[in-house]
């Protein structure tokens, strides 16, 4: 599910809404472009590509899946995480844990 990674450092994933793709976040990149921070940027269970084989029939599914995808790609590396609109809802649920 990673679809893109900028720059080097902690983790900084960046998790998207509905009825957009992974470029929303592009001018973060820019932000964060003189800080320690790896930018990653994600690409959601629906998207088209992934949207034939996805298994989620609920937000907490689709949370839970991206979160795993997060820890399957990072392990135990600290990061930090930032969403905007459903993505804020999934960074939350991921720090309630």
């Amino acid at each position: 599910m990673v679809a893109q990674v900028l720059g080097s450092g902690r983790p900084l994933i960046n998790l998207r809404g509905f009825g957009v793709d992974l470029r929303i976040m592009l001018p973060l990149a820019d932000v964060v472009q003189d800080l320690p921070r790896r930018l990653v940027l994600l690409d959601l269970p629906w998207v088209e590509a992934a949207g034939a084989t996805a298994t989620t029939k609920s937000a907490v599914d689709v949370a839970d899946e991206v979160l795993a995808d997060v820890y399957d790609h990072l392990g135990d590396e600290p990061f930090v995480v930032i969403g905007n609109s459903f993505g804020g809802v999934i960074a939350r649920h991921g720090s309630a844990r």
